[in-house]
């Protein structure tokens, strides 16, 4: 029988892609939007189809993927599969049709570079030009970038109008192709885009989409009225607000370091040898970026006193490995200690904000203040013992040097006037100290009025009295001296409230005629369903429509790409069964139809018995050696589908075989329902509206998972509803009660056959194939849980000691469903959680205590779920959701346990080696000592027995005697250490062996005997093993034993497993 059933009742089941839209002149929305990620993207494509196609027929995948560069940065892709193959009818569609799966970036929505947009980087509020921000990503030509950092805008909710701080996924460029306009309302908010740029307005209800070329004066458009605080920032760093020049100016001074940090200036340091003029006498530097430090000064200044001066921290980049020491300045007159991190309180609020008004006299009553409550005692602020003090927790009020403080405030206001700005750490911090900051400025804050030559001091105040929840007038007027003024007013008459925005009215519309960028900009924050907005503006912020990431569109996608880039057809060959011949088409796709053309059709020979190949040609940029490559898409891949078989030939030749790891596929996941458990009141009305079902009762027992007819019975009296009412009747007051019933009933858990666990083995297995140099790999599946009636489960795997530096942070493999997440990975749940843990706890190297750990280690976190919470729709990274976030955490620290617990073994053994090896050296000549003093001689193999049992070894001691007839052995096994033993001792005999007590396994290795005496022994027990031999001369008993670290063993060499290697 030949295998076309199975290829048959696959086809029926082929995905139709039916919806196209000419596209020639934007490749970008087909996801090929740089030359590197064009060609991962395809291999991806193709491997993931080759995945799917081998594991649903039931063969265990064998993938061959080919890269060959042709010319002028085209290449030629060869992905082969021992699938089922594809009937004749499919092909064509399948690679000549394609998919509109998804909303696209279409490139016409844009900024010009040098409009303003709203960020929360690290914490930190701060507007950025768009041109800049994406332009670091996207680089000088055209094009999309993923923006893998952590970097945030607010978003509102297109329902609610909430406002919420969204991860930024895409930095957009393009040449600009449409007329610019500035958009400028009633109270002095404006920004420039292109005229079909979408911004926002509200009409029968609803928020809408509104183009800025349509707008006209009167109308309204959309505005924050309030943007959320961050979290509540409460000190700050000083020598992050300094250069190292600057701080040296202060003659400042870090007291209280530890000596690992002072250390690590020789660690990183080149050392450098000098001589003074003509003489021999050397001076011993460090040379560390570009300065020199002498030795002398670390080791008799440095090391003793604890102290490290401020510039070279700055200049290292440690100031958080510093920031909970103090500062030293060391002047003439006196030294002074005050705390690196500055707490902020309300007098630092109010010192900045009258310093950037010039309001000095109630600066200088302000500082009179402070310096009365500074006069605290040395004991009362933490200081025990001069240059070596450290103050763990500063309680009083603002501890600085004035002339420090002023320096600060300079620095950060910068108080030119038409450069003034409010600090960046403002936005950041409680309410309370941002209205007081504010109150320092103006003197009735429910009455603000304020008047700056600084049109950034103006946008900052507009932003922070957002945060207030106010709305403000920001009027631009003309000085006599042709200069400018903003007048800042609150804005007092009625507003249109919708949630976190209002309606702002239009006071002119106009077309930019001169000076027009030649490319223009966006950012892609795809927020939660169709929101896809942030705030942009230079006066003042406004809504603006953004674009969204895209989401894989499948192989005929690249079929497209390669098309538009080399304009050659796609090679596709398939065959069905080895009793059928193969099929071979060349095809292009008609971008008016999207209808597959065939260029040539006919019957060929081919190797495999069954399966698919294609090959395409499409420009694109290889590079090796990069986190974000084809190799390690390959190599990722490979790790969580440890069941298949990839090769990889790169375009230099090379060729590198993914073996595979188990001989065994996966369990196919089954479909299930939804899950009451965690169901959003949203979707559950959505399904109450949309049943079959005629009753509550039966749509509770048909429509969800795991509810049996006692469960519905409970939910009835829970929700005090009749289950006999039609499921559309329901409002929404009575969908609250079935919710809460949810919530109150005991469920029983989603069945997990849902879902595809990679499952720990697997892990371990994957992990060993990629790592096999690893110290320790070990892994973890957690059991599965429910987040909105979608169950999911999280796995975590960890290989310690892989062949990487180890100043370096661990490479993280996130996956989704078995699928490699190569980017945005700053913007992804399961790299937020890796910061959050501290790994110091499990013995990794984590500077500051937070953050990636430096180590060379690898680790991998896999989340299954029947319905990802992805950022967006390009599916790189996962949400924040708090049950996944919980059990990511709980994974992850599972695994480290494990490797903490390996970790202090390891040092526990490397002391207990040192300790042994000086013994050893130190024991030689004690003895000769003893025997000069006492007239004895010791014997040198005497010395064994008092070294293992001076470090609780375990002591094996053989003896030989010479009888008439035969020689006798003696092999003493003495367990010195405090924990039980379980040992092999082995040995291979090159004599007779004519009796043995007691009785070895033996095994006879051609002319050579093996044999393995088991032993056990508890701490302080002791054991013998007598041997009688024939030989004709004195035997050599060469033991060796396995069960136990060297570090532990006096007397034997250790070797692992149950075998002597010859």
């Amino acid at each position: 029988m030949g295998e076309k059933p199975v290829a048959e009742e696959l086809a029926k089941n082929q995905r139709k892609i039916s919806i196209a839209e000419f596209f020639e002149k934007n490749r970008q929305i087909l996801g090929f939007d740089s030359t590197t990620r064009s060609l991962i993207t395809a291999v991806k494509e193709g491997v993931d189809n080759a995945l799917d196609a081998t594991e649903e027929a039931g063969y265990l995948p064998d993938i061959y993927v080919e890269l060959e560069e042709l010319k002028d940065d085209e290449y030629q892709i060869t992905i082969e599969d021992n699938g089922p193959g594809i009937v004749k009818e499919e092909i064509p569609r399948i690679f000549g049709k394609l998919l509109y799966g998804s909303r696209f970036h279409k490139f016409v929505q844009s900024l010009t570079p040098q409009q303003e947009i709203l960020i929360k980087k690290d914490e930190e509020v701060k507007f950025v030009e768009i041109g800049k921000l994406c332009d670091k990503y996207v680089g000088k030509e055209p094009g999309t970038e993923d923006i893998d950092e952590e970097i945030k805008a607010p978003c509102f909710n297109r329902k609610t109008g909430e406002i919420k701080w969204r991860n930024i996924t895409h930095a957009i460029k393009h040449r600009r192709k449409n007329e610019v306009y500035k958009v400028k309302t009633k109270n002095g908010r404006e920004i420039k885009v292109t005229g079909n740029h979408s911004l926002f307005t509200f009409k029968n209800g609803e928020i809408k989409e509104v183009k800025a070329e349509d707008l006209d004066r009167n109308d309204k458009i959309l505005a924050p009225s309030k943007i959320p605080s961050s979290s509540g920032r409460d000190k700050l760093n000083i020598l992050k607000y300094f250069n190292p020049d600057e701080l040296n100016q202060h003659n400042l001074f870090v007291s209280g370091v530890s000596k690992r940090l002072v250390e690590k200036i020789k660690e990183k340091g080149t050392k450098v040898v000098k001589y003074e003029g003509d003489s021999d006498r050397q001076r011993i530097l460090y040379k560390i970026k570009d300065m020199e430090i002498r030795k002398d000064t670390i080791d008799f200044v440095y090391l003793p006193e604890k102290i490290l001066p401020a510039n070279l921290i700055s200049k290292l980049g440690w100031e958080d490995e510093v920031k909970d020491k103090n500062l030293l300045s060391v002047s003439r007159k006196k030294e002074e200690f005050f705390p690196v991190s500055l707490k902020i309180d309300e007098d630092l609020v109010k010192i900045l904000g009258y310093y950037t008004t010039g309001k000095f006299s109630s600066l200088i009553k302000t500082l009179d203040q402070v310096k009365s409550n500074k006069k605290l005692s040395k004991r009362e602020i933490g200081i025990k013992k001069g240059k070596n003090a450290v103050i763990n927790e500063y309680q009083g009020k603002l501890n600085l040097n004035e002339d420090l403080l002023l320096s600060f405030c300079k620095k950060i206001t910068k108080t030119r006037t038409g450069n003034k700005k409010v600090p960046n750490f403002i936005f950041s911090l409680k309410d309370f100290l941002q209205e007081e900051y504010l109150r320092s400025l103006s003197l009735n804050v429910e009455k603000f009025r304020l008047s700056t030559e600084s049109r950034r001091f103006a946008r900052d105040i507009s932003l922070l009295l957002n945060m207030r929840n106010k709305t403000c007038n920001l009027i631009e007027k003309q000085t006599e001296n042709n200069s400018k003024t903003y007048q800042i007013t609150l804005k007092q008459d009625s507003i249109d409230q919708i949630g976190d925005l209002t309606l702002l009215e239009v006071s002119k519309t106009q077309k930019i005629i001169e000076n027009k960028p030649n490319y223009v900009y966006d950012i892609s924050v795809p927020g939660s369903g169709k929101d896809e907005n942030f705030m942009a503006g230079n006066k003042g912020l406004l809504c603006a429509k953004n674009s969204r990431g895209q989401q894989g569109v499948g192989i005929s996608a690249a079929v497209l790409y390669g098309q538009l880039t080399t304009g050659k057809p796609a090679k596709v060959v398939s065959s069905i069964s080895p009793e059928e011949p193969a099929h071979e088409y060349e095809i292009t796709i008609d971008t008016e139809k999207n209808e597959p053309e065939i260029v040539s059709e006919r019957e060929v020979d081919w190797t495999r018995p069954h399966g698919t190949k294609i090959e395409l040609n499409l420009t694109g940029m290889y590079i090796r050696g990069r986190k974000q490559s084809i190799y390690n898409y390959l190599k990722d891949t490979a790790i969580v589908n440890s069941h298949a078989r990839i090769t990889f030939v790169d375009p230099y030749g090379e060729k590198t075989v993914f073996e595979r790891a188990v001989s065994e596929l996966p369990e196919k996941p089954n479909e299930i329902k939804p899950h009451p458990e965690g169901i959003e009141l949203g979707t559950l009305m959505k399904m109450l509206d949309e049943t079959e079902r005629q009753k509550i009762s039966s749509f509770l027992k048909k429509d969800f998972s795991k509810v049996g007819r006692k469960t519905v019975q409970k939910i009835g009296e829970a929700s005090e509803l009749d289950l006999d009412r039609d499921p559309s009747d329901i409002g929404r007051k009575e969908a609250k009660k079935l919710l809460n019933a949810f919530e109150e009933v005991k469920l029983i858990s989603p069945p997990t056959d849902c879902l595809s666990p990679i499952q720990e083995e697997n892990i371990e297995k994957g992990l060993k194939k990629e790592y096999p140099d690893a110290d320790l790999i070990e892994a973890t599946t957690r059991s599965s849980d429910v987040y909105s009636g979608n169950p999911f489960l999280v796995e975590a795997g960890i290989a310690y000691g892989v062949d990487e530096p180890e100043d370096e942070k661990i490479d993280i493999l996130r996956f989704a469903n078995r699928v490699p997440l190569l980017y945005q990975k700053g913007g992804c749940l399961i790299t937020k959680v890796l910061k959050s843990v501290d790994w110091r706890r499990y013995e990794l190297n984590q500077p500051g205590g937070s953050g990636i750990p430096k180590d060379n280690a690898v680790l991998l976190v896999h989340v299954a779920s029947t319905n990802i919470p992805f950022t967006s729709e390009s599916k790189d990274a996962i949400a924040k959701v708090d049950k996944i976030e919980k059990e990511i955490e709980r994974a992850v620290r599972e695994v480290g346990r494990s490797i903490g617990k390996h970790l202090k073994r390891q040092k526990k053994m490397s002391k207990r080696k040192n300790k042994r090896d000086t013994l050893a050296k130190i024991l030689p000549d004690l003895s000769e000592k003893v025997e000069e003093i006492t007239g004895r001689s010791i014997e040198r193999d005497d010395l064994d027995p008092v070294l293992a049992r001076i470090t609780n070894n375990l002591l094996i001691n053989t003896s030989i005697s010479e009888n008439e007839d035969h020689y006798s052995a003696e092999i003493e096994i003495k367990n010195y250490d405090k924990r039980k033993k379980e040992i092999d001792i082995h040995t291979s005999l090159d004599f007779e062996l004519l009796d043995a007590e007691p009785e070895p396994e033996k095994i006879l290795d051609e002319d050579e005997l093996k044999v393995t005496w088991s032993v056990s022994l508890s701490s302080g027990q002791y054991k013998r093993i007598r041997l009688k031999i024939n030989s004709s001369g004195k035997p050599d008993l060469d033991l060796a034993v396995s069960g136990v670290p060297e570090e532990i063993l006096t007397g034997a060499q250790v070797i692992e497993g149950g075998s002597i290697n010859e």
